[in-house]
């Protein structure tokens, strides 16, 4: 009598193969993703800045002079400016920073807008604070009236 010899499954070579190559692809995944994270928050802080740049210049056409204060904006409640300040996507630590610039007493003719961005690596013209802590970081993404500074 004979024997059959069936042998049924995958070698050694072949199971490394295979999950080398799931590896590789599994981490391009997974940095693709944290960049797509990283792109949409620095993409929301520039949609937040355009919307207070956006507030900041219907407050100009109604008063004819920007605010010293960026909070100015959001009062009477309800504002006709804007809502409320928008607050960074990642963490507290962060703040939108507002520079009101060629200012006389209550009124001024120019402003910096400024944010972190955590991919962009050109840094604005005019160097802002926009850590909440105290500690220097330098924002990387600024407005003016005109747009991009």
């Amino acid at each position: 009598m004979k024997l059959k010899n069936n042998k049924k499954g995958f070698t050694l070579i072949e199971m490394l193969v295979t999950i080398g190559i799931i590896s590789i692809i599994a981490t391009i995944a997974i940095v693709n993703y944290n960049n797509a994270i990283l792109r949409s928050r620095d993409e929301r802080r520039k949609v937040d800045l355009e919307a207070i740049r956006s507030a900041l210049e219907m407050y100009r056409v109604n008063n004819d002079y920007y605010p010293t204060n960026i909070y100015t904006l959001t009062t009477p409640n309800p504002s006709p400016y804007i809502g409320a300040i928008p607050t960074d996507p990642k963490s507290t630590q962060y703040k939108y920073v507002y520079q009101p610039v060629s200012c006389t007493g209550s009124q001024c003719s120019d402003y910096t807008l400024g944010t972190i961005q955590e991919i962009l690596n050109s840094s604005c013209s005019v160097i802002l604070n926009c850590s909440s802590t105290g500690t220097t970081i330098n924002c990387k993404y600024c407005l003016g009236p005109n747009g991009k500074k």
